[in-house]
């Protein structure tokens, strides 16, 4: 059976759906997961566009568990910031060619775990 993981880099909720997902996969190796990485931000508008992220982000922190990092709480408060869904997404692509369809999940999520708590 083959399931399909289309996140965002920059998708909040898909940040702790990971909370879920990656046990999931885990617990049925007999899955062929595709990961493929979606265009939520392609509009060019800055963070500060989007005031309901805060409240937002409290619902996902409770709701699985994840926290969001003091660097990237900084940058939502400035909201200078212009995300780039495309750019994520070549990321991404150019990575995971470089390794195998297993591990394609784990890189979704450490591309999360370095914006959400890092802002790199």
């Amino acid at each position: 059976m083959k399931a399909y993981y289309i996140f965002d880099s920059y998708c909040g909720w898909c940040y702790g759906f990971e909370t879920i997902l990656k046990p999931f996969i885990e617990a049925h190796p007999e899955l062929e997961v595709t990961v493929l990485s979606g265009g939520l931000f392609m509009d060019g508008h800055s963070l500060s566009a989007f005031p309901y992220m805060s409240d937002t982000n409290k619902r996902i922190a409770d709701m699985f568990g994840v926290e969001f990092g003091k660097p990237y709480l900084n940058l939502l408060e400035t909201g200078s910031m212009v995300p780039d869904s495309n750019d994520a997404a070549i990321g991404f692509g150019v990575l995971r060619s470089f390794l195998p369809k297993g591990e394609h999940v784990n890189l979704a999520s450490k591309m999360h775990e370095a914006f959400y708590l890092e802002v790199v």
